[in-house]
């Protein structure tokens, strides 16, 4: 056989195309390299890694996330030995170790694919819960793999214990929670709203909140709290609906609307508390008011103008005199009470029409500490009363804008608070101070009880006292808002003593 010679061009040309072959399997060698990184970096985006259980030759492989949340090093260990695989079992709870084996083992003997969460404690520390999940390679009958994942659930599963949290918070809600979709259909309503209506939670889902309509409002009620709801505002309000038997009910309601992060409108959820005892009390309340303000002030007129006519007599003696002024007083005293009650009335429901005009409020009070001084003598009690921290005497004024009636009784509840605290024989100093704005402090020995501290001018609030009812300091703050004041209270364990102070804006 000849000997063949191959010439330089053909030399040439293999040389070249080695080279190509070189630079190629350097590209593909690069390019899987990158594929590598991307898939790292994915996985450790997504945190999730892969595994697989190799069952001919009992090995196991990891991929770089899954040595991370296992909170190994995968350098450090020995890849596929069984140390390697019993460290990762030991990451599982005590408790879950026995299941999470189970499964793996039916999985590579019984080819049972399995979907779990289990609470996790990685090697270097923390808590977390993972999702393991493994399904089996069958070749020939035989399981000759097993390919799984493992992924960081953690924040998920937070996000699920939120919801779930919220959940529990809406079903055991005392008040009626429900959701309606854009065009008003009930989605979902909760337990209180069963309750409260009547309606189960299959009656209600697919219908319109109309059907517990009662007929009290008009057609511009509704359309207003709809086009509030669209604008995409909330509605706050009071209804009268029906309930399934077709009893009426009052409830307080508040309407917003659920909006995607993009803004739009995407549900309607309603709170919804029963008022109707609180309706009925105060209707029962109103008529009482009524009562005591038309029907007793009839008698009690009487009984103001007979004093009236018993004076004309000129044989009274002085004490006969004195007893049927006493009379008189008392009774011009309880209609005033009762004018006052009804006056509250108003205040607490906002509705009271408060008529301003200049009044001294060093005048008033000293008519006030004036007509206290029998029961000031009984406990022994000293009076101040300052001008700008100086003893104040009949020359000085102290003019604000007050309804004259509302201030005197204002002067009064607080004055006979601190009487009624104050230890015998000490005093109550009362200061007018000409500040922007106004104040007026009253200061008495005593300490205001800690129980009582953060809710001193709440109504029914009393602590200590057997006759208290938690009303003056109550309608003294009432009165105090009717006229545009501010009001407060400052207690002292180490100085022992109680100060109230009326603000009063500088109108004057």
């Amino acid at each position: 056989m000849p000997f063949y010679q191959k010439s330089r061009d053909e030399l040439m040309e293999e040389l070249r195309l080695a080279r190509e072959e070189v630079a190629a399997l350097k590209l593909s060698e690069s390019a899987w390299k990158e594929r590598s990184l991307l898939l790292d970096a994915s996985q450790s985006m997504a945190k999730i890694g892969g595994w697989q259980w190799d069952n001919e030759r009992r090995v196991m492989l990891w991929t770089r996330e899954v040595y991370r949340i296992h909170g190994m090093d995968p350098d450090a260990v020995s890849a596929g030995s069984q140390e390697f695989v019993e460290q990762g079992f030991d990451c599982y709870a005590e408790k879950d170790r026995g299941r999470i084996r189970s499964l793996f083992d039916r999985c590579v003997q019984h080819g049972e694919a399995y979907d779990e969460i289990f609470p996790f404690t990685p090697l270097n520390g923390g808590f977390i819960w993972i999702r393991t999940t493994a399904v089996p390679v069958v070749k020939k009958g035989r399981i000759v793999r097993v390919l799984g994942n493992i992924m960081d659930v953690s924040d998920l599963k937070k996000m699920e214990m939120e919801l779930q949290k919220m959940q529990r918070s809406v079903e055991d809600s005392p008040v009626s929670i429900v959701i309606t979709d854009t065009h008003g259909t009930i989605e979902y309503v909760n337990p209180a709203f069963t309750d409260v209506t009547g309606y189960s939670f299959s009656e209600a889902v697919g219908q319109n909140p109309r059907i517990m309509k009662s007929g009290m409002h008009d057609t511009h009620f509704y359309t207003e709290l709809w086009n509030t709801l669209v604008r995409g505002d909330i509605w706050k309000g009071e209804i009268c609906n029906r309930r399934k038997d077709g009893a009426l009910f009052w409830e307080q309601v508040s309407i917003a609307p659920v909006k995607s992060p993009e803004g739009d409108i995407t549900h309607f959820l309603g709170v919804k508390d029963d008022i109707s005892d609180k309706k009925e009390l105060d209707r029962i309340k109103e008529d009482m008011e009524r009562v005591m303000h038309h029907d007793l002030k009839t008698p009690l007129n009487g009984i103001i103008g007979l004093p009236q006519i018993l004076l004309m007599d000129d044989n009274l003696t002085e004490e006969q005199t004195e007893i049927i002024r006493l009379i008189e007083d008392s009774g011009r005293k309880m209609l005033d009470f009762i004018d006052q009650s009804m006056d509250f009335y108003k205040m607490e429901t906002g509705t009271y029409v408060c008529n301003k005009c200049a009044v001294d409020a060093f005048l008033l009070m000293r008519q006030l500490v004036r007509k206290q001084a029998r029961i000031l003598e009984q406990k022994k009690l000293m009076i101040s009363l300052l001008v700008d921290g100086k003893k104040g005497g009949k020359e000085d004024r102290f003019v604000v804008e007050a309804e004259e009636k509302l201030l005197y009784f204002l002067f009064s509840n607080l004055f006979m608070n601190a009487v009624e605290a104050s230890p015998e024989g000490e005093s109550i100093e009362i200061d007018f101070i000409s500040t922007r704005p106004k104040c007026i402090a009253m200061c008495n020995k005593g300490e205001v009880p800690r129980e009582i501290r953060d809710f001193f001018f709440e109504k029914y609030k009393t602590y200590g006292k057997t006759r208290g009812t938690g009303l003056g300091t109550y309608s003294a703050w009432l009165m105090a808002r009717a006229m545009g004041y501010g009001i407060d209270m400052h207690t002292s364990d180490e100085k022992q003593n109680t100060r109230i102070r009326i603000l009063i804006p500088c109108e004057i």
